[in-house]
């Protein structure tokens, strides 16, 4: 489950550092060569795999990769995992469900991401249309029609 996190989320960030909005510009055809490394070096580490025949080259940071995976796992059970306790067998999910969220936080919760996504609809919608981002500016318009949250659970600033 922690390789998967690294996969969808902090390899493409560390590759694509303008899609998530982390840099300014588009990073340069040798800088994303580079990035593209890094993220299989932490790729690697998250799933607890060496590099062997089929990236050679690579083999000299198996090393680095296999001291820092016991610091990945450590940041999957302290962090991605939170809840789960390891040493007693027990995680978050079907058999041992967590704390159930109460209904007007949740409800709270959403509103101020509504809330947040309407304040902020001008530049996102002009980030989409520069980065033709067709998509997600179809999921924008979406929401932008939902009327606003209802006032009992209205986010308070």
């Amino acid at each position: 489950m922690g390789g998967f996190f690294f996969l969808r989320l902090f390899c493409p960030a560390i590759t694509s550092p303008a899609e998530y909005l982390i840099t300014q510009s588009e990073a340069g055809e040798d800088e994303r060569r580079y990035l593209v490394l890094v993220a299989k070096v932490l790729q690697n580490a998250a799933n607890g795999v060496k590099f062997g025949k089929k990236e050679a080259h690579m083999v000299e940071l198996n090393d680095f990769i296999e001291s820092y995976i016991p610091k990945i796992q450590r940041f999957f059970a302290e962090q991605l995992f939170a809840g789960a306790n390891p040493a007693l067998g027990t995680f978050p999910g079907p058999n041992n469900p967590p704390p159930t969220v109460p209904q007007q936080i949740r409800a709270n919760s959403l509103a101020m991401v509504h809330e947040n996504i309407r304040e902020s609809a001008a530049p996102l919608a002009q980030w989409l249309t520069t980065h033709q981002a067709a998509p997600a500016q179809q999921q924008l318009d979406a929401i932008m029609s939902l009327p606003p949250p209802p006032a009992a659970v209205a986010v308070s600033r």
